[in-house]
């Protein structure tokens, strides 16, 4: 990974484990914390700094904003393109015949297996589990201890709540939610939020 300056949206708890992955993972890189918003129109020039809400001076050149999930992980450009960089914690096990997209997060004992596209500006929490041939779009968020099973397709901006399980083969609509702790065993349309033991639609 190259040595280059990065900044988290943010400054809470979930900045912080994306700091120590991106050091974790990437020893040279730069990583700092930034409780502004972002511009993805323009270079990221407000107030950022490592952990505290004082104004310092950005970097030369400016870094570009490339996402916010939750807290999200902005990158600086070349020629207006995105770095492709990811945060992925040396404890995770990333399978090589799986695809981490730009700006994610694979987080400490995550598991990624073989076959698994994981799109730009996911995160993959802490001990969640991708199985094999999974698909799971951009911005999307399974949290921590959430298990997909083989061929699950995740939808744009998905939430996979806290300890949930989706079957094999299960499709999650773009923005769904799925509650902490269900059991998803049908497909969920897009928008939609399901919880429970097996999961069903909730108002």
């Amino acid at each position: 990974m190259a040595r280059d300056a990065c900044a988290v949206i943010g400054s809470g708890g979930h900045a912080r484990v994306v700091i120590a992955a991106l050091r974790a993972s990437a020893p040279g890189s730069r990583p700092f914390m930034t409780s502004g918003p972002s511009d993805r129109a323009k270079p990221w020039t407000g107030p950022w700094c490592p952990g505290t809400a004082r104004r310092a001076t950005p970097p030369s050149p400016p870094i570009w904003p490339s996402a916010t999930t939750a807290c999200g992980v902005i990158w600086r450009r070349r020629s207006r393109r995105e770095a492709g960089m990811q945060a992925v914690h040396p404890s995770a096990l990333v399978d090589p015949a799986a695809r981490i997209g730009a700006g994610s997060l694979v987080a400490l004992g995550a598991i990624v297996q073989a076959g698994a596209s994981i799109g730009a500006h996911v995160i993959v929490n802490t001990g969640a589990i991708v199985e094999h041939d999974c698909v799971v779009e951009d911005f999307a968020h399974v949290a921590p201890g959430s298990v997909l099973g083989g061929g699950v397709h995740v939808g744009q901006g998905v939430l996979i709540g806290l300890g949930a399980r989706v079957l094999p083969g299960v499709r999650i609509g773009a923005w769904a939610v799925v509650g902490a702790g269900a059991v998803v065993m049908k497909d969920v349309a897009d928008g939609q939020t399901v919880a429970g033991v097996p999961a069903r639609p909730t108002r």
